[in-house]
């Protein structure tokens, strides 16, 4: 079945009660003119775009509204103080700072998420290879990492970033390898208005 603007028309109209406006006119740029139309054979591969420029949710982030150094440290679980940035429960991100006294150690340890640090003041050693983070410093975890870290010996102030696919952001594991913990997406939830 050919598309015809017409076609083009209804079907954008179909789509539009879910549409920001601003997804709109990008589905008129790419789609409504004549040109990128002759590449469509059918409504079907018109939609199949329209979906894949993906159709645009409502905004999920939640941020800090005001000066996050007035705000008091939240503990979230045992041994971690913070103070959350942002938040999009949605997307499983998380933007915080994070405060730790002086030589606490968090035990071994998974990140089922991407995890970015930027040490801000004191400092981080990472036990498995005893590596020395100092303010300035900025160090990427993978996700899936597992390791044991300990604050130096004036503590630390870092911000992290977190990017993960589900609620569950890191695992805190026993000597046998069995989870007794975790920090969750939804541990920060209530520390960022709605």
């Amino acid at each position: 079945m050919g598309c015809n603007n017409n076609d083009l028309s209804a079907l954008l109209f179909h789509y539009s009660s879910e549409c920001d406006p601003a997804v709109l006119l990008i589905i008129d740029a790419y789609v409504g003119s004549p040109p990128i139309l002759r590449e469509f054979s059918n409504i079907k591969s018109i939609g199949n775009f329209i979906m894949s420029v993906n159709i645009k949710q409502k905004q999920t982030v939640r941020a800090v509204s005001d000066h996050s150094s007035e705000k008091d440290w939240s503990i979230i679980g045992p041994g971690i103080h913070v103070k959350a940035l942002a938040i999009d429960e949605t997307r499983h991100t998380i933007e915080y700072l994070l405060k730790e006294d002086a030589n606490w150690k968090p035990g071994l340890h998974r990140h089922l998420c991407e995890t970015s640090l930027l040490v801000l003041e004191g400092s981080i050693i990472n036990r498995g290879t005893g590596h020395e983070y100092l303010p300035g410093d900025f160090f990427y975890q993978e996700k899936g990492h597992t390791h044991d870290e300990e604050m130096g010996k004036d503590g630390i102030v870092a911000y992290v970033s977190m990017r993960g696919t589900s609620d569950t952001l890191v695992e805190f594991l026993d000597e046998a390898g069995e989870v007794y913990g975790s920090v969750k997406i939804s541990d920060f939830a209530h520390l960022l208005p709605a």
